[in-house]
């Protein structure tokens, strides 16, 4: 019975509290979507610097990493080259096996 009590006194109330009360609702509705979204804009932000620097790092470690092997090749068909310019036909064909 308190219950239905309460409730009619809602709404014999004025419009007055009425109007108050769904002023206030939609302000905390409002505010609660606005916290929302920033929240969400944030982390998309903060996800996507971290994808960004992830992969810059990433990128860097592969460049290192291929840089290495290439480096060596390099100064393995130098160090060829050079030995079997002066060398005969016998020469030659052992630094290519070696190659």
């Amino acid at each position: 019975m308190n219950g239905v009590k309460n409730k009619i006194w809602f709404l014999r109330e004025g419009l007055f509290a009425k109007y108050v009360i769904s002023l206030v609702g939609l302000v905390v509705f409002v505010l609660a979507v606005n916290g929302a979204l920033e929240t969400w804009i944030s982390y998309r932000a903060t996800r996507t610097t971290l994808t960004d620097a992830m992969s810059e790092k990433a990128g860097d470690d592969r460049t290192a990493e291929s840089s290495s092997p290439i480096s060596e090749l390099e100064r393995q068909i130098k160090w060829v080259t050079r030995a079997s310019a002066a060398g005969a036909l016998v020469q030659h064909h052992a630094d290519d096996v070696q190659l």
